[in-house]
């Protein structure tokens, strides 16, 4: 696939961080009715980490660093990341290789063949840490000057470890802020709908998806209004979590004992919820209609304005800047979706993209100065400019430019009036567990598997793959 990261704390809460902190970690990995303390904005006390590079680099070579994103959505920025003196200053004589479209099977194939990655931006790192594939950086992390704990949510900092040392490091898209409804003004106003009055659940939704989802004359699908599994909806991953887990509100990875819970009433019910939109559209001519150029990947049918709503996050802010013809006030935004039951609900998940380093990498430490760069305000100012993509720096999302895209400070500020926040689960099994989700689901719109079987055999699955993951 080529998705663009298989990916932020919808905004900055109204408490301290170190208040912020205890007040998630006393109740583990997610909360439920949190209500942000009034007082100081994390982003207004945190403090403005330089990067200092130390060193001069003489050794030449080839660094090799991966990325699922593909490179239409990228190259342009990594471009304007290598005209900067900053960097150039990291590569000395050698050459800056991005390597795009590689996903976690060719990221392991290649540490099998004795060729690893140097290093890769958006992988699943819960995955490689517990592969043992991985280099801990810890001490490399301990002498940085721009690194540093104090200048990320704790629960991102959190996510930075495995048994007790450090693998990865915040970097490149790795803003917090991850959830949220987004839906095109424009066309709901067409279909007679207000924009204004955004649906909260799953079955308000569906009444905008029957308004909005249109077919031609031989019944193709050219208009449709929301399908559930694009973009955030349909991902399990260590950046981005479980949004069925979040919208449904329960806990579906314990990481301290290691249980999986899939095989549960909530997942039956988002199957069964989530089913009716497929139903009314047809499999066969939701494929077709993602086989239209433009519409088939991660969130292109919503920013070709073929697609009305969307399950997505504060990334889609600038991606629809850049990528779509559509009126950047087009796009609204609002919480994500949750079931009917939990209507009122608004809920954020904690999460982001996270560099690492291969063990064998013969650019190691580079790589890791390159994580740190791309910490820098120059590589952030660049990035956020090009692509409305941001760091995960508290002290660089307290001053990041709000008017350059409509609708961001509805993500940077949001966390003031979260109900629910909840954080991404490190899990050894999350990529068969998606790979897995994906074709069972499939199943199900079919009709061929029951939305009980369904959450039964991934429970399987799941279960399966734990017992067989290094570092039991």
């Amino acid at each position: 696939m080529t998705t663009r990261r298989e990916f932020i704390i919808n905004s900055v809460m109204g408490a301290a961080a170190a208040t912020l902190s205890s007040s998630l970690i006393a109740k583990g990995d997610q909360i439920r009715n949190f209500s942000p303390a009034s007082g100081n904005n994390p982003l207004a006390d945190t403090p403005n980490h330089e990067l200092q590079m130390k060193g001069s680099y003489t050794d030449k070579g080839t660094i090799r660093f991966a990325l699922e994103w593909p490179r239409q959505d990228l190259e342009h920025i990594w471009q304007a990341l290598l005209a900067t003196e900053e960097l150039q200053d990291i590569l000395g004589d050698d050459t800056l290789e991005i390597c795009y479209s590689v996903n976690h099977e060719m990221l392991l194939a290649a540490v099998a063949r004795g060729e690893p990655y140097d290093g890769v931006g958006d992988a699943n790192t819960d995955c490689l840490m517990a592969a043992g594939v991985l280099q801990p950086i810890d001490d490399w992390v301990a002498q940085s000057q721009l690194i540093r704990a104090d200048d990320y949510l704790p629960q991102v900092w959190q996510r930075q470890f495995y048994q007790g040392r450090q693998y990865s490091v915040p970097a490149f898209e790795s803003c917090p802020f991850r959830y949220g409804f987004q839906y095109n003004a424009r066309l709901v106003r067409a279909a007679g709908l207000d924009p204004d009055q955004p649906p909260q659940t799953y079955g308000e939704a569906f009444a905008w998806h029957q308004a909005l989802t249109r077919f031609d004359s031989q019944g193709r699908l050219i208009q449709l209004g929301l399908d559930p599994h694009d973009a955030m909806g349909g991902i399990l991953h260590i950046a981005d979590g479980f949004y069925p887990a979040a919208a449904w509100g329960w806990d579906w990875y314990e990481p301290e004992s290691r249980r999986l819970r899939l095989d549960c009433p909530e997942f039956i019910d988002q199957i069964e919820t989530t089913g009716r939109f497929f139903s009314h559209v047809g499999p066969d001519r939701l494929k077709a209609f993602r086989a239209v150029p433009g519409q088939e990947g991660w969130g292109n049918a919503f920013n070709a304005g073929t697609q009305a709503m969307i399950s997505e996050g504060y990334c889609n802010i600038g991606e629809f800047v850049h990528d779509s013809k559509e009126a950047p006030t087009d796009n609204r935004f609002s919480w994500m979706l949750v079931p009917d039951h939990r209507r009122g609900k608004r809920v954020q998940l904690i999460g982001g993209c996270d560099t690492v380093i291969f063990k064998g990498a013969r650019h190691a430490q580079k790589v890791f100065r390159l994580a740190e760069f791309l910490n820098t305000p120059t590589a952030c100012d660049i990035i956020y400019r090009l692509r409305g993509y941001l760091p995960a720096r508290l002290s660089y999302l307290r001053q990041a430019d709000r008017a350059l895209y409509p609708g961001i400070g509805f993500y940077l500020d949001c966390l003031q009036q979260a109900t629910e926040v909840h954080v991404t689960r490190p899990c050894p099994a999350t990529r068969v567990l998606l790979v897995e989700w994906r074709r069972l689901r499939n199943l199900h719109h079919r009709g061929k598997l029951s939305a009980a079987a369904v959450a039964r055999e991934l429970q399987r699955i799941g279960d399966a793959a734990l017992a067989t993951t290094v570092g039991k």
